[in-house]
């Protein structure tokens, strides 16, 4: 490590002084720790690079131990013959935190749709149906796909007499 901006030293928790002339593999968890030199070394060998130009997420290792989801870019450059590396990290704790959040609920109102025996139709401000769940289907004895995007005033009008859905299209 060659530079440490204070926007690094506020993420990882270290300062620049500690940093500065060690290995960059420091800031990461096991394993990519250990697997760091490896993938330089076979990089500086072969060519093939499996990071450099793109940018993609990854664990970060804070001072206090603690692991952190990161989105990281490297890229190299030359100043004169001398190949250097440049990271640019940005923590996506908070990201991830309402990533995960959302899909947690996501599986559990699916979960709860599922299970409900009542039947639940969920529309847009247009009225047309955005989800629903096993028992309306069954109520209304459309096949899976067939509601998404219909007027829930069609369905409804479809359903008031006796075998209207042997005349639906």
């Amino acid at each position: 490590i060659e530079l440490f901006n204070p926007t690094a030293e506020k993420i990882f928790g270290y300062s620049s002084s500690e940093v500065i002339g060690r290995n960059i593999s420091m800031l990461m968890p096991q394993p990519y720790q250990s697997e760091h030199d490896g993938y330089m070394e076979k990089y500086h060998k072969t060519g093939e690079a499996e990071i450099l130009g793109l940018k993609r997420e990854v664990w970060g290792l804070r001072k206090d131990g603690s692991v952190f989801p990161m989105e990281l870019a490297v890229n190299e450059f030359y100043i004169g013959e001398r190949r250097a590396y440049t990271g640019v990290v940005q923590d996506i704790t908070e990201k991830k935190h309402a990533q995960w959040s959302l899909e947690r609920l996501t599986r559990q109102n699916e979960l709860i749709l599922k299970s409900v025996g009542d039947g639940i139709i969920g529309i847009n401000l247009e009225g047309k149906i955005t989800f629903y769940n096993p028992s309306a289907l069954k109520m209304t004895r459309y096949d899976e796909g067939e509601l998404e995007g219909k007027s829930l005033h069609e369905v409804l009008n479809l359903l008031r007499g006796e075998g209207v859905h042997s005349a639906r299209v």
